[in-house]
């Protein structure tokens, strides 16, 4: 399970048990599995990322809020993307 929090934190829990707990800059907005370990994510400050693990692929900051979130593989070309919808009305993929 896939917990993002309030106090700045995303955690990855197995059953009962802890896996990971990752410490981010701002409150939790969205939490989006791409596969397995793999999820993309959106932060309060508007930052969107994706983490493999507790190790981070990218980081960026973006200029309108979030308002979804969503790892696939839109195109089936096998490659995972982040689709980002923002309040403006905005939808982007990454």
């Amino acid at each position: 399970m896939l917990v993002g929090s309030e106090d700045f934190s995303i955690r990855m829990f197995r059953h009962e048990e802890l896996i990971f707990d990752i410490k981010e800059t701002s409150s939790i907005s969205f939490l989006s599995k791409i596969e397995k370990a793999i999820f993309s994510f959106a932060l309060s400050n508007g930052n969107i990322g994706v983490y493999n693990g507790s190790a981070k692929k990218w980081k960026m900051k973006v200029d309108n809020p979030v308002s979804s979130l969503k790892g696939i593989d839109f195109n089936i070309d096998g490659d995972k993307h982040v689709i980002a919808g923002y309040n403006s009305g905005l939808v982007e993929i990454r």
